[in-house]
Order: C-alpha cells, then structure tokens, then sequence
C-alpha cells in the first residue's frame, strides 16, 4: 500500500524537483552572463583589452591579408601557423608583406587560421 502511495506522487515530486533546480540555476547566473545571452558576445571593453595588453609583444609576423576589420598574419618563427585578427579600434598602417609586432589579448578560437583580437600592431619593416 505504501509502495503504491510512493509511486502516484512520483510524477509530482520530479516536476517539483525540476523547477526547483532550474530555479537555483537561473539564480547563479551573473549580470555579465545575462548580457552575453542576450547579445551572443562577450562585449570586451577597450578599457579590458588595453589591460591586457602585454609590454612586450605576443610575436612578429608578416602580413598575408589585410581588411577593414582583420589582419591575416604569419608569426616569423612559424610559417605553419597563420591568425586572422580582428582589428577594430587597432591604428596601424601595415601593408601586405610588412613585418609587424602584434600584441594580442592572448586569447584564440581554436581553429585553423587561428581567431584572435589583436590589440596593438606596430610595423618593424
């Protein structure tokens, strides 16, 4: 008999049991989470890139491309290696086949060419 009173209520208790959960869940997102939801980006602050923006640059590359909004370089040490950096905010006046010194915020989608920000680009030759 109490088998049977245990396994009516069952559907109850795991509905109850799920709202609770996805309750405590919601709750533990952050304010940053919710804007990254909402939008599908992370909306970085040039104000967080600059501070992670290293004294020393991340690496000298030549330039292989270059748009509106990216650059395409190859690090010197690594012709194997390729990024497509986005550029937005970045002044540099780098033509295709310069060697520039790229500083980055270090972080890259792994993919191939690689995907990254770039932060400053200085051009060497």
């Amino acid at each position: 008999m109490k088998h049977k009173f245990i396994l009516s209520k069952m559907p109850v208790m795991l509905v109850t049991t799920m709202l609770v959960t996805t309750l405590i869940l919601i709750g533990c997102e952050t304010e940053g989470d919710r804007g990254v939801m909402a939008t599908g980006d992370a909306e970085i602050s040039n104000e967080s890139v600059q501070q992670k923006v290293h004294e020393e640059p991340n690496f000298e590359a030549i330039v292989l491309h270059k748009n509106e909004s990216t650059i395409t370089v190859s690090p010197t040490k690594s012709t194997e290696q390729q990024y497509i950096l986005g550029t937005t905010g970045v002044d540099y006046s780098a033509q295709i086949g310069d060697v520039v010194r790229v500083w980055t915020t270090g972080q890259y989608e792994d993919s191939y060419p690689s995907r990254g920000v770039a932060t400053q680009i200085d051009q060497v030759k």
